[in-house]
């Protein structure tokens, strides 16, 4: 297992920099950071990294989202494939546009009230339980109708759009392979999305209904792909 230290820092960067006065200074140019796959445990020591913009942890070991902190100019943030169980711990992101958490253990899409540029965010294909399904919190929900334009939720057991409906300007939604079923509860959630322009759901039992695709279109006036 590897450690995040001054050097694999160094080495994964977006260039390999040399430094003007000292170390601090070499970290605080670097703006994009590249440590996927390399079996890192645990998030650490990226404090000096106060410029960085994009931040891939991506096919880790990681099992929880920590000190970041000092990254408050950070833009993206990709940590699908870890083994993370809880979304905590990014408050202080609040210029983060890309945030990707798909194919970890989450069970509650919580804690990002404060992320309010916050544009992208891919939660597909939690490893959960049999009997779980990812469940929303409704006052992150209500923060997030602002400002999500693209939400990926797909292979996640849900029954149900409804916790959703409050997302209100969204362009790009994504929930296949999922158990939604409810035609009247798609209709009521999609048709409260003013703007709406691209729905994939396939794989759920509702695309199987009698003129769904009818019901959708006529809910959803800017839509341009189903």
């Amino acid at each position: 297992m590897m450690k995040i230290n001054t050097e694999l820092i160094q080495r994964c960067s977006s260039k390999h920099l040399l430094p003007l006065q000292g170390a601090g200074d070499m970290m605080d140019r670097i703006t994009h950071l590249y440590l996927q796959e390399h079996y890192i445990r645990k998030i650490e020591n990226l404090h000096s990294c106060r410029n960085l913009r994009a931040l891939y942890l991506y096919d880790n070991k990681i099992e929880e989202i920590e000190n970041l902190e000092e990254l408050t100019r950070l833009n993206c943030l990709y940590l699908h494939k870890n083994f993370i169980r809880r979304m905590e711990n990014l408050d202080s992101l609040c210029q983060l546009t890309v945030l990707n958490l798909s194919h970890n253990c989450i069970s509650k899409v919580e804690g990002l009230d404060s992320l309010c540029e916050l544009r992208e965010l891919y939660l597909q294909y939690q490893n959960l339980p049999e009997d779980q399904s990812l469940e929303f919190d409704t006052t992150t929900v209500t923060w997030l109708s602002e400002c999500l334009k693209v939400l990926n939720v797909s292979g996640n057991k849900l029954t149900s759009l409804a916790p959703l409906r409050p997302l209100e300007y969204l362009e790009h939604f994504t929930a296949e392979d999922n158990d939604v079923c409810d035609l009247q509860d798609v209709v009521d959630v999609f048709g409260n999305w003013k703007t709406i322009r691209v729905i994939k759901l396939t794989g759920n039992p509702v695309c199987h209904f009698r003129k769904y695709r009818d019901n959708v279109v006529v809910s959803c006036l800017e839509l341009v792909c189903l």
